[in-house]
């Protein structure tokens, strides 16, 4: 469902012409449904402004609540918007404990930056 939400909102094929009134229809259905990556295509989709224009608050609000439902990804891009001030206002003390939490949950994403930032660390 998530999926097929997506592919209403960015596709101009044939199988999937645009429509983001079924865009919005199959992505709240896979919410209600318990997907968690479907918070995560909508942020997505106000981030780059397939909506409309782009809207960083709504798409940070999306990132959260995909974040809450438990999806590490999201989690990560929650991470990025305290971290650089994206849709929220910046906050590095919470960025680093929202890094910090999804690396502890097994985000790969997390876990990964934070290797990275460690051996950086390390080498200077």
């Amino acid at each position: 469902m998530a999926r097929v939400g997506r592919l209403y909102a960015k596709s101009s094929g044939r199988e999937y012409p645009q429509d983001f009134d079924k865009a919005r229809y199959w992505l709240d259905k896979a919410i209600e449904q318990g997907n968690t990556s479907a918070f995560y295509y909508y942020a997505k989709l106000y981030e780059n402004g397939t909506f409309g224009k782009k809207d960083p608050v709504k798409a940070f609000e999306y990132y959260h609540q995909g974040a809450e439902a438990g999806n590490m990804t999201a989690m990560y891009f929650v991470y990025e918007g305290y971290r650089d001030g994206k849709g929220v206002a910046a906050d590095q003390e919470k960025a680093q404990h929202v890094l910090d939490e999804c690396a502890e949950k097994g985000g790969s994403l997390c876990s990964d930056l934070k290797r990275v930032l460690g051996n950086l660390n390390r080498n200077q």
